[in-house]
């Protein structure tokens, strides 16, 4: 099966499903069979929990759709860590408005020496050599999206 992240690369159509109101794995399994490539948790417009959100992430993972998350907010990089580490294969952040935003976005999303994501498995690589690989795959192998606010993409655009 093709990963979405594949079929965006290759310029393919993606289709991704917006939960706001699903509070139950069942929607992973409804999303597959309706033929999305994925579907995203939108923590910044829906009360959805960290737990309610890492428990859709991994029946996502399980069926072959690909678990992605809006944050509430590009806070430290608090958010984005959280739902990565719960299961999340992407991490949409809004209101990206600098390059300095960004940049440190992408940092808080992928572990060193990539950028500055907590790395909380450093046990584990006393037990095995193949941690590095592992860890530069993780960190290169997700999705991140930014969005920006109209008036600021619009400046933004000119400024190119």
């Amino acid at each position: 099966m093709i990963s979405m992240k594949e079929k965006f690369t290759n310029g393919e159509l993606v289709l991704c499903m917006n939960l706001r109101l699903a509070r139950s794995v069942d929607i992973a399994m409804v999303a597959k069979a309706g033929g999305y490539d994925a579907l995203y948790v939108d923590m910044q417009h829906a009360p959805y929990s960290i737990e309610t959100t890492s428990t859709i992430c991994a029946a996502a993972i399980g069926i072959g759709i690909t678990p992605l998350v809006r944050v509430p907010s590009h806070d430290n990089g608090q958010w984005m860590s959280r739902v990565l580490d719960g299961g999340a294969q992407g991490v949409i952040v809004p209101d990206v408005g600098t390059s300095a935003q960004a940049e440190a976005v992408v940092k808080a999303c992928r572990f060193p020496p990539l950028g500055a994501r907590s790395d909380s498995r450093r046990v584990i690589a006393r037990i095995s050599a193949q941690v590095k690989s592992a860890t530069e795959s993780v960190s290169t192998s997700g999705v991140l999206v930014t969005t920006m606010p109209r008036a600021r993409a619009y400046g933004t655009s000119m400024l190119l």
